[in-house]
């Protein structure tokens, strides 16, 4: 063994150097390519594995992502007042309220449409009047709507929403979110449904690069494929008895291979944490093994090429020169990985320049619902004061300072500007109403505008200082502001001016007590500045409300006697007594609505039912007054008026009823010794009640009546029959024939028996 190496000794120290660098390069090369092709090759499944786990993660996310950002418009959706109320009335062209609901949900459903990246279509489900609104068939019936069938899979109290995978159901290919209506409520009024193109999962599934011939398919927690690459399997159930079934129930206990059409695939699977769908991996075995032998190829070749390129200093050291740009190009997407780096690397800084310019093109277009969206959240108190900062400068919002003012402009009577401003005029108004407050106010100081609700924006100024003259200032400012208002348009505003709150976290304590301050115009008016002095003034009010409690009283009293004018006179008197007796203007609708609740108790007493004398909810009517001169208004223009002309025509027909029933009472009890009391008792009335309604119907008194009647039946038997008069006098229930006769001639003017023989003698004259 030493004399085959004493041959290394001839040679020179070159050669001998060149032949151990060769030795030293060149045997761990070998031994490297040999384990690294063995371990290769017995962990190409794992590392195969891997991989697809990740991009299953990916697509798991995607989808997860797409279907979140589904789930929260539904709930939008589900969840608006305006749709709720459109539910609740449905769709008419003929009555005002609901056409103008009709507008609003068709702007609503526009309004959401416009937000999210995902493209949808709206379909409202009407089931108190079995119609189907869709932004894309209009409006139909329910048994026309083609999803008509689907809306079966939903439980009238599911409180969450229903994902209907496409082709679940005969002629679906989209794929459909299903959602009560109201959102989270257990009682439906109507059903959401949100409609997507199943086109861009196909495209999503095809474009995810795991193999020439793997694929990806999702399974839902029924066993049903919801998503694959094969748009002919989306909707087909697992069957019970296949491996795919086995393997999508209990991944970890499948160790074999999976047989499809005569070929073997090893199966992978992650599950999702949303909504416990399942997105498996299918890689034919035999590509597997493919690939471990042409690992082996390459790693063997790349064996020889190094042991080649050793020899190639210069072209190493050019290697390594390039070996920067080698390593950025490894974190470029796949599909720019096959040019050139350099080549690469430009297309990828323009796509990102081009990605960036669109980016903000959209955050453009989107920046005033951004800001509208902020300044809401912080008005209502649902964001912290270093959440506003930062979103303040993403916005570019202006609005800086320590101190802040809140002032809430809101129309004086709601109800006409409704019925004014249909639709988008409505929303034009309030925008223009919202420039012009913020362009006089910028003059003077930082400010922001939003509109928190229908007819009503709120202005925020900030201040650097507080001080008195500041808030005067704001309050004169106010007060151009609604002349300016006055000049411009068809309505009037009134201002509420908040106490100063310091940083933002404070804000939505000042915008409540804006609206506080707000409710006052019940009792100091309508188009004026309210501020916190106007209102602290408790020596004018007084704080027992006595007074007041005795109006009540005396006005419900008065309609249980049927005295309305005599109630409408002193419900004038209580409104003026209202001012100077309550503290405050919160309980004043309270006392209204008292008033209202009392009478309400008085008719079921009665038997009748409030709300049968009017079309509308007089509640709802009650609350959309803006001024103690408004609810006076309508209590004495309408509500008493409608009483007065209900209870005269139940008290009519009542009456008329009650006398006939006594007429028929007497004509089979005139034998018997009646009496009014008699009567009375036995209809439940009093005497003077029956005494008035039977003078009212008969024009007569209970007793002249009764006598009329008796002595017509003694004059119908004295002609048609032989009964002596003392008997008539006995069945008539009279006490003496002397008492009988002589009734009988102050009704006639002749005796029985005069009368008896005068109109048998002209019978036999005739």
């Amino acid at each position: 063994m030493l004399t085959g190496f004493s041959f290394l000794k001839r040679i020179s120290f070159k050669k001998r150097l060149l032949i151990y660098s060769l030795l030293f390069s060149v045997i761990p090369v070998i031994v490297l390519g040999t384990l690294s092709a063995y371990i290769t090759s017995n962990s190409i499944q794992n590392e195969v594995n891997r991989n697809h786990q990740i991009t299953l993660k990916q697509i798991e996310y995607q989808v997860d992502s797409f279907l979140k950002s589904l789930d929260y418009a539904s709930i939008q959706i589900a969840g608006d007042l305006i749709i709720e109320k459109s539910i609740k009335l449905g769709i008419s062209m003929d009555d005002l309220e609901t056409l103008e609901t009709t507008l609003n949900m068709l702007e609503t459903i526009k309004k959401y449409r416009s937000y999210p990246d995902i493209i949808y279509n709206v379909s409202l489900v009407y089931n108190k009047y079995d119609m189907v609104y869709s932004n894309l068939f209009g409006l139909s019936d329910i048994k026309d709507f083609p999803f008509y069938q689907e809306l079966d899979s939903i439980n009238p109290s599911h409180i969450g929403s229903v994902v209907i995978p496409p082709n679940t159901y005969p002629n679906q290919t989209d794929l459909l979110l299903l959602r009560n209506i109201p959102a989270y409520s257990s009682s439906a009024n109507g059903i959401l449904v949100l409609q997507v193109d199943a086109k861009k999962l196909y495209d999503f599934f095809r474009s995810v690069n795991l193999g020439d011939k793997s694929k990806v398919i999702v399974v839902d927690n029924e066993g049903r494929i919801v998503m694959s690459s094969d748009a002919h399997e989306v909707g087909v159930r697992l069957l019970p008895n296949s491996d795919l079934f086995r393997f999508w129930e209990k991944p970890e206990s499948f160790l074999e291979s999976y047989t499809l059409n005569n070929s073997q695939y090893n199966l992978s699977s992650q599950k999702s944490s949303f909504n416990n769908w399942t997105y498996i991996t299918m890689t034919p075995t035999k590509e597997l093994i493919r690939k471990s032998e042409n690992i082996r190829c390459i790693t063997w070749v790349m064996v020889f090429s190094l042991i080649g390129l050793w020899s190639l200093l210069s072209i190493i050291g050019s290697r390594r020169l390039y070996f920067p740009i080698h390593r950025m190009t490894l974190r470029l997407p796949k599909s720019l990985k096959t040019k050139d780096g350099l080549q690469a690397l430009d297309s990828y800084m323009n796509e990102v320049v081009e990605t960036n310019e669109q980016l903000k093109a959209q955050i453009d277009k989107q920046l005033p619902y951004l800001k509208e969206n902020v300044l809401l959240h912080l008005l209502r108190g649902e964001i912290t004061e270093d959440e506003f900062i930062n979103d303040k400068m993403h916005c570019d919002l202006r609005l800086k300072g320590n101190w802040f003012y809140i002032c809430v402009f809101e129309v004086d009577r709601l109800v006409a500007f409704k019925q004014s401003y249909l639709g988008r005029d409505r929303s034009l108004i309030v925008y223009a109403l919202s420039k012009m407050i913020e362009e006089i106010c910028e003059d003077s100081f930082p400010c922001a505008t939003v509109s928190p609700q229908l007819g009503q924006v709120a202005l925020i100024i900030g201040t650097e200082q507080n001080d008195e003259k500041i808030a005067l200032h704001i309050s004169q400012l106010c007060d151009l502001i609604r002349k300016k208002i006055n000049e411009y348009f068809h309505f009037t505003i009134t201002v509420a001016v908040s106490s100063t709150q310091k940083y933002y976290g404070s804000i939505n304590e000042g915008y409540q007590e804006a609206l506080d301050l707000l409710d006052f115009r019940l009792l100091i008016g309508n188009d004026i500045t309210i501020t916190p002095q106007n209102v602290e003034n408790p020596d004018s009010m007084k704080q027992s409300c006595r007074i007041v409690v005795k109006w009540q009283k005396l006005i419900v009293r008065s309609i249980a006697e049927g005295k309305i004018d005599q109630a409408e006179d002193q419900f004038i008197k209580m409104t003026e007594a209202v001012p100077q007796s309550v503290f405050n203007s919160k309980p004043v609708m309270g006392l209204f609505t008292h008033l209202i609740g009392e009478i309400d108790s008085l008719f079921e007493e009665m038997g009748y039912e409030l709300s049968e004398f009017y079309h509308y909810n007089i509640y709802a009517k009650l609350y959309s007054t803006s001024s103690i001169q408004e609810v006076k208004e309508w209590f004495c223009e309408s509500f008493f008026p409608s009483i007065k002309q209900h209870l005269e025509n139940k008290n009519q027909s009542t009456k008329r009823a009650v006398i006939q029933q006594v007429l028929t009472y007497i004509g089979d009890n005139y034998e018997t010794d009646l009496s009014l009391q008699q009567v009375s008792d036995q209809f439940g009335l009093s005497t003077y009640q029956l005494s008035r309604m039977f003078k009212e119907e008969t024009d007569s008194n209970f007793v002249d009546y009764l006598i009329k009647y008796r002595i017509s039946k003694a004059k119908e038997w004295l002609v048609h029959s032989d009964m002596p008069i003392k008997e008539i006098t006995e069945r008539l229930c009279y006490t003496t024939t002397q008492n009988f006769s002589r009734i009988f001639k102050q009704t006639t003017g002749i005796t029985p028996g005069k009368y008896r023989s005068e109109v048998r003698h002209g019978d036999k004259a005739h």
